[in-house]
């Protein structure tokens, strides 16, 4: 370990392995994948830290959230339709177990406050649905 090539536990707040930092919104990396056919974020990263995923197209996706042993917590995804909702909606999948929800949930109030700055900074975009039911 140590050196450019260390693993994302030693690397002092840099992307993870085969990632590379591209900018920040309110505070948040965004990250791009340096192998243009490789996922938007990464399945593991530093405990406790959340990244903003940009794809080989340029385009801010998505916002993932890690747990305190760098496992995926949560995603906050927008843009893609889903049930009866708003072709915008912001919405969040839970991860249990290594694996994502297909369910859609609206993001906690909380999640709202401090995420909403962030994602609109790093998309461009202030036209997002936050709260539906």
């Amino acid at each position: 370990m140590g050196g450019r090539g260390a693993s994302y536990g030693g690397r002092s707040g840099r992307a993870p392995r085969g990632y590379r930092t591209v900018g920040k919104a309110h505070g948040i990396p965004i990250i791009k994948s340096s192998d243009p056919k490789g996922k938007i974020l990464p399945t593991t990263a530093k405990p406790n830290s959340q990244y903003l995923g940009k794809t080989q197209y340029g385009t801010v996706k998505q916002l993932r959230v890690y747990d305190k042993n760098g496992n995926v917590k949560k995603d906050i995804d927008w843009g893609h339709p889903f049930d009866k909702h708003p072709k915008e909606a912001v919405h969040c999948h839970k991860w249990q177990n290594g694996e994502r929800e297909k369910a859609h949930s609206p993001l906690s109030k909380s999640d709202i406050v401090k995420y909403k700055n962030a994602i609109e900074k790093a998309t461009g975009r202030k036209d997002f649905i936050w709260e539906w039911k």
